[in-house]
């Protein structure tokens, strides 16, 4: 079985737009802010090129000379650290919690100050257990909540959709998400102010790069080919098996969310990018979906469960039917 496999690539689509000169931002970003607005009952939100690009705007709207720390968990991606760091703050990372797998509530208490800016929360598997108390503690202390939802858009806590349960939230629509684009994604702020903010850095980012897109769309047929069923089965399986076994780092890559992890304190040119209407046509023909792909994911996750649970050896969250967790 493949670790992963893209949901849905809209190949015909790219094709047909690039006829029709469709990789400009532009009508379509904005049906698409319209269209999660109205989803998640939130009044500001901005489409943007790449998920992780909202934790740079949000940390970057926030911070000041005198509140620069942001507390997050170490269990995330190292590029979330990046984008941190490249907005000017300084991460204080305090431990996850073992039964959600995210940040603990008490070490958040431990590694709070005065100097602290936002707590960011990243959400797996499962909604972090202490998420009331949390952000009850924020307002109490004028910190801000930043919610990093990019593996788990449509989640709802309390019927209320994560990324609006904090100030600022940031959804991501990459290739593996289960509403996938080339590359993707979306911020939410409660605060008007902050928003401008946001909406302003944004605003000095340049059009989309249509020879990233391509590489894109390239890489995304060349995983669909190599995961699907029988070639996987006869022909995949077999070369990353050889690899692994012969350790070839040129196979081994390919088998690696983040092949090249560097660190970066300056935001990267190509990080300074626009979403392009194809991207945004794409997200918005997913969104219908988005249920019902949830639910599938929360079946999957029921059986790994009950596989898994008596396994004395491992360790895994709890399952629990009547939730609505993310459920990578």
């Amino acid at each position: 079985m493949p670790r992963q496999r893209i949901y849905k690539i809209y190949f015909l689509d790219f094709i047909k737009d690039f006829f029709l000169l469709n990789f400009r931002h532009g009508v379509k970003a904005k049906e698409l802010e319209s269209k999660i607005l109205e989803l998640t009952n939130s009044n500001y939100g901005l489409a943007l090129n790449r998920g992780r690009i909202g934790a740079y705007l949000a940390v970057k709207s926030i911070i000041s000379k005198k509140k620069y720390k942001v507390i997050l968990s170490p269990f995330t991606i190292f590029d979330i650290v990046n984008m941190v760091i490249c907005a000017g703050a300084t991460p204080i990372f305090t431990d996850i919690n073992k039964e959600t797998l995210t940040i603990d509530y008490e070490n958040i208490l431990n590694a709070y100050d005065e100097h602290v800016a936002a707590i960011l929360i990243t959400h797996t598997h499962k909604i972090n257990k202490d998420i009331d108390e949390i952000v009850n503690f924020a307002k109490k202390n004028n910190v801000i909540i930043i919610e990093d939802c990019a593996i788990s858009f449509g989640t709802q806590y309390k019927n209320s959709y994560i990324g609006t349960l904090g100030d600022i939230g940031f959804y991501s629509f990459g290739m593996f998400k289960f509403v996938s684009s080339l590359n993707g994604g979306f911020i939410l702020a409660k605060n008007k102010k902050t928003f401008k903010k946001i909406y302003t850095i944004h605003e000095s980012f340049n059009q989309p790069n249509f020879f990233q897109l391509l590489q894109n769309y390239l890489k995304a047929i060349f995983i669909i080919f190599f995961t699907s069923n029988l070639i996987f089965k006869f022909i995949t399986n077999n070369i990353v098996r050889f690899g692994h076994l012969n350790n070839i780092k040129f196979i081994n890559k390919f088998t690696k969310n983040d092949p090249k992890v560097k660190f970066t304190n300056k935001l990267p040119n190509n990080y300074k990018i626009k979403i392009s209407n194809h991207q945004s046509l794409s997200i918005i023909k997913q969104l219908e979906y988005c249920s019902k792909n949830h639910h599938i994911r929360k079946k999957n996750a029921e059986i790994y469960y009950n596989e898994l649970k008596d396994i004395k050896e491992i360790s895994i969250p709890m399952y629990y039917k009547n939730t609505s967790d993310g459920w990578i």
